[in-house]
């Protein structure tokens, strides 16, 4: 007989200071093979949830389930240099190949659809497209980057306008690497004034911060930037190491991140994209790996059910801050409360035990356990049998 037993850790917001997400994996090595990378340079992900990697130089873009599991790769044969790729709201994904100046469109399964540009400073023409992305209506913006702007094209690649020209003034670039068209405005990493630009759909400029440093709130040569669905701005601080939070306005929330090759550490972060429930996957670009970050960590060390004393072991870590989170067994009869606490900041993961009385049907049991958010998303789940 099987029987389900389900413990639901709920999370509700109260003030606290702003915490870094926690490691939770990393996949990728150097070489050749599936799954393995040389230079990887960007990142994105599908709607369905498939993470789409552009492998710089093996000339090809990989694709992996959520989990870092190998599942595709296509582009050796037509790619030079693939350095950043979007995917739109129907899955198309768009790539920068920056040694044939080149962008290409392709289907979710790498069928080639279209391509435009060529090697100049004309409208539709490219010097090194190194960045790009889509916004909410298909419109999709390439960072120009040695021409020092940004075109904007409809998704069949007819051009539609452009901004941007050298300097340090405001609205002014040298040599952007990437952008971001999320939340109704345009975020570009300006690298080599170690600033970003804020514009919105048209181009007109919105503000700016960041100077060269590294304090909080400034770079040294941000190549990525990324916001999630609340607003939050992420930039990839790629010589200092680190990635930065920011609010929508550019005031600094938070940074992880320190030169090396353990967990949660890079050798040059160059892009980075983030799921609706908060995961971040991350380019650790010389370690040539993918890592990836999240609000909570949750597992099962053990569970027994035993004389009608169920006995439950879990590691817990939890980075959202100032967060009240509890426990909720659940069983047909009805719900039963097992703790409530508050804990701003559980990390690394630290273990929980408890033993409660509790009847369950002779047979296997499964027991689930999930971290929900108040807006209703599952930040993250885990599941153990019961004998």
């Amino acid at each position: 007989m099987r029987y389900r037993t389900l413990l639901l850790l709920f999370v509700l917001p109260v003030a606290g200071a702003e915490y870094p997400p926690l490691y939770l994996s990393s996949w990728g090595s150097t070489g050749t093979s599936a799954g393995q990378f040389n230079l990887p340079t960007a990142i994105a992900l599908s709607p369905s949830g498939s993470v789409y990697v552009a492998d710089r130089d093996n000339h090809r873009i990989e694709v992996f389930d959520p989990s870092g599991a190998f599942q595709f790769q296509w582009g050796a044969n037509k790619l030079l240099a693939p350095v950043a790729l979007a995917i739109d709201l129907s899955g198309f994904v768009y790539v920068c190949d920056r040694d044939a100046n080149l962008i290409f469109k392709f289907d979710g399964s790498g069928a080639h659809v279209l391509h435009w540009g060529s090697l100049g400073t004309q409208p539709g023409q490219f010097r090194y497209p190194m960045g790009i992305d889509v916004d909410p209506s298909g419109k999709v913006y390439v960072v120009d980057s040695n021409n020092d702007r940004i075109q904007k094209f409809d998704s069949s690649g007819h051009f539609l306008s452009q901004f941007g020209t050298f300097g340090s003034g405001p609205g002014q670039l040298s040599t952007p690497l990437d952008i971001n068209a999320r939340c109704c405005s345009l975020y570009v990493a300006d690298w080599g004034n170690n600033r970003i630009q804020k514009f919105d759909y048209s181009g007109t400029f919105l503000q700016q911060w960041g100077a060269l440093g590294s304090g909080n709130g400034q770079f040294n040569h941000p190549e990525g930037v990324t916001a999630d669905v609340l607003g939050a701005v992420y930039v990839f601080d790629a010589w200092n190491c680190r990635i930065q939070k920011f609010d929508a306005d550019g005031t600094f929330l938070t940074t992880w991140g320190t030169f090396g090759t353990a967990p949660g550490q890079f050798n040059t972060t160059t892009d980075g994209a983030l799921d609706n429930t908060g995961i971040m996957y991350a380019v650790d670009w010389r370690n040539n790996r993918i890592q990836k970050f999240g609000l909570c960590a949750l597992s099962i060390t053990q569970a027994t059910y035993s004389g009608g004393v169920l006995s439950l072991g879990f590691r817990l870590g939890f980075s959202q801050p100032g967060y009240t989170w509890f426990g909720e067994l659940g069983t047909p009869s009805g719900g039963l409360r097992l703790w409530s606490e508050l804990e701003p900041r559980l990390a690394p993961p630290i273990p929980r035990s408890l033993s409660i009385p509790i009847t369950i049907p002779p047979g296997r049991a499964t027991l689930y356990t999930k971290v929900v958010s108040t807006v209703g998303s599952t930040i993250c789940e885990t599941s153990a049998g019961i004998n």
